[in-house]
C-alpha cells in the first residue's frame, strides 16, 4: 500500500544575482528532510531548527528512505509530528511545507484501479492537510524496485495501469486540493524513458505544481540483500543518467518549468569485500581526512560526475598494520559522494535547461557538522572558473552542500 512520506519541500526562492528570500522565484531548491533519527545514516547531529531555510522554498518530511511503502494506510500510519515544522513559518513566513506519500508501482495499480479507494484517498488526503495545517501533498513514486529485466517486462506487460486512468486520479486529486490552496507535486524515482512514456508524463505533468526527478542510488538499501559492489553501483548509477532522463522529459512535452533535478546527499562508503554503507557529507569529510593521512587517491570522475577516495594497495597495507593495532583509525576501501563540485556541475545543467530547480535529498545527509570545507575544484567546470572563485567568497562551515546550491544559482558568471 503506501508509507507516508512527510516530505518537507523547502524550495527556496532565487535571482541569479541575489538570494532573497520573498522576492519572485527564479529557481528552487527542494530540501528533503527525515521526520525521525534515522539508525543507518547515523544523523543524530542533525537538527532542522539549526538549518538557514532562507537556503529553501519548501521543505520536505520523509519518515524513511530505505524502505519500500508499507502495508499500512499512510493517514494512520505516520507519527511524525508536523508542528514542530510548521512553527518554523514564524521565522521564515515563505516556507512550504508539504507531506508525501511513498508509494512503489505495485501501490499505485491498487489506489488508481479501484474508484472507492481513489475516492477514499482523496478525501483522507485532503482531510489530513487541512488538519495538520500543511501546504501540499507530494507523491514519492519510486520505481527502483523494478531493476531487472523480468520485473520490469512483467509489470510494462502485464501489471502497468492504463495511463488514462492514472491520469484522471491526478486530475482529481489536483482539482481538489487546489480549492483549500495546497500544491501537488511528485518525485519519480529511478524512472527510465519506457515508464515516462507508460505514465504519459506530459498530460501527467499539467495537473502538478513540479514534478522531482531522483537517481535512485540512494535506494540500493532497499532490500534484505542490498549489499552492492562498487562496480555494480556504478552500473547503476549510470544506467539511466538523470541528465538523459530530463532531456527524455522535455522531448515528451512536460514543461522544463515544472522540472525538478534531485541531488543525492548520501555518500557511499566500501569496505575491502565492496560492502557498501551510506555515510552523511560529514562523514565523508571526515574519511577523506583520514584517507590523505594514508595517501589514498582523490579524484573527480567525468563517467559518473561523482567523487571518489580510492586505492586499494594502500588499503589493505593499512589492514595489515591494523593487524597489529587495533585501535589504528583505517578509512573504507572506497568512498563515493557528490561533492561541491558535482553539485555545482547539477545546479549548472539546471540553469543551462531552465527547468524550475533542484532538489536536495536529504538535507539531513549534508555536513551539520563544522568539518567541510568547500573544495578548490568546486568551480573547475565553469566556463568562467577564475570568475566564479572571485564572486563566491570562501567558506566553511554547515551545511556545505546546500550552501553550494546557493552559490552556483545566486553566482554573476554568463555560461552562453
Amino acid at each position: 500500500m503506501f508509507r507516508l512520506v512527510c516530505i518537507l519541500s523547502i524550495l527556496s526562492v532565487f535571482q541569479l544575482n541575489k538570494a532573497k528570500c520573498g522576492a519572485t522565484p527564479d529557481k528552487i531548491v527542494v530540501c528533503h528532510t527525515l521526520s525521525k533519527i534515522d539508525e543507518r545514516l547515523n544523523n543524530t547531529e542533525f537538527k532542522i531548527e539549526n538549518v538557514d531555510l532562507n537556503l529553501c522554498t519548501h521543505l520536505v518530511c520523509i519518515d524513511d528512505i530505505w524502505q519500500t511503502a508499507s502495508n499500512n494506510e499512510p493517514w494512520t500510519s505516520l507519527t511524525a509530528s508536523y508542528k514542530r515544522f510548521t512553527n518554523l513559518r514564524t521565522k521564515y513566513p515563505h516556507l512550504k511545507i508539504s507531506v508525501a506519500v511513498k508509494q512503489n508501482p505495485v501501490d499505485i495499480i491498487r489506489i488508481v484501479t479501484d474508484k472507492m479507494h481513489r475516492k477514499e484517498f482523496i478525501e483522507d488526503a485532503s482531510r489530513f492537510l487541512s488538519s495538520h495545517k500543511l501546504d501540499g501533498l507530494e507523491l514519492f513514486w519510486d520505481f527502483s524496485k523494478l531493476r531487472q529485466n523480468d520485473e520490469s517486462e512483467n509489470f510494462y506487460n502485464n501489471e502497468a495501469p492504463d495511463k488514462d486512468i492514472v491520469i484522471s486520479f491526478i486530475k482529481e486529486l489536483s482539482r481538489t486540493l487546489q480549492r483549500q490552496n495546497c500544491s501537488l507535486t511528485s518525485s519519480l524515482v529511478g524512472i527510465n524513458k519506457r515508464f515516462l512514456k507508460l505514465f504519459g508524463i506530459a498530460d501527467f505533468s499539467k495537473h502538478l505544481n513540479f514534478i522531482n526527478i531522483l537517481p535512485k542510488y540512494n535506494f540500493l538499501n532497499h532490500s534484505e540483500t542490498a549489499r552492492y559492489k562498487i562496480n555494480e553501483t556504478l552500473n547503476i548509477i549510470a544506467t539511466p543518467g538523470i541528465e538523459a532522463t530530463i532531456e527524455n522529459m522535455i522531448e515528451l512535452g512536460v514543461p522544463a518549468a515544472k522540472i525538478v533535478m534531485g541531488i543525492q546527499f548520501i555518500g557511499h562508503s566500501f569496505s575491502t569485500e565492496g560492502y557498501e554503507e551510506p555515510c552523511t557529507h560529514s562523514e565523508v569529510c571526515n574519511l577523506e581526512n583520514l584517507g590523505r593521512i594514508w595517501g589514498f587517491d582523490e579524484y573527480f570522475d567525468n563517467k559518473t560526475g561523482m567523487a571518489f577516495v580510492n586505492n586499494e594497495g594502500k588499503f589493505m597495507y593499512a589492514q595489515f598494520l591494523r593487524s597489529f593495532d587495533k585501535d589504528l583509525p583505517v578509512p573504507p576501501m572506497a568512498i563515493m559522494y557528490e561533492s561541491s563540485r558535482s553539485v555545482a556541475n547539477i545546479v549548472r545543467f539546471a540553469l543551462r535547461r531552465r527547468i524550475a530547480g533542484v532538489m536536495a535529498f536529504p538535507i539531513d545527509a549534508d555536513g551539520a557538522l563544522d568539518v567541510c570545507d568547500i573544495r578548490d575544484d568546486t568551480f573547475a567546470d565553469l566556463k568562467h572558473s577564475e570568475l566564479a572563485t572571485v564572486s563566491i567568497p570562501y567558506f566553511r562551515g554547515t551545511f556545505p552542500l546546500l550552501r553550494t546550491i546557493n552559490a552556483i544559482i545566486t553566482v554573476n558568471v554568463e555560461e552562453d
